[in-house]
């Protein structure tokens, strides 16, 4: 599921937790950075970086509690 942290970030958490309110239905495609309270990402070798430097730092940014 798309995680909207502003207007050019969407990544896709291998795990999220999301705060109930913010689910609207099954067709929904994407929740907002300040509806998650987890963020999880399987660090694989060829994302490593990504995984452990840059998405922290967003996820952080966007205001997500737990990375």
């Amino acid at each position: 599921m798309t995680v909207i942290l502003d207007r050019r970030n969407g990544p896709e958490p291998d795990v999220s937790v999301i705060r109930a309110a913010a689910v609207t239905g099954p067709n929904q495609m994407s929740f907002q950075g300040r509806d998650v309270l987890l963020a999880v990402e399987v660090v694989s070798p060829d994302s490593e970086s990504r995984d452990r430097t840059t998405k922290p730092w967003k996820y952080a940014a966007a205001g997500i509690p737990n990375f």
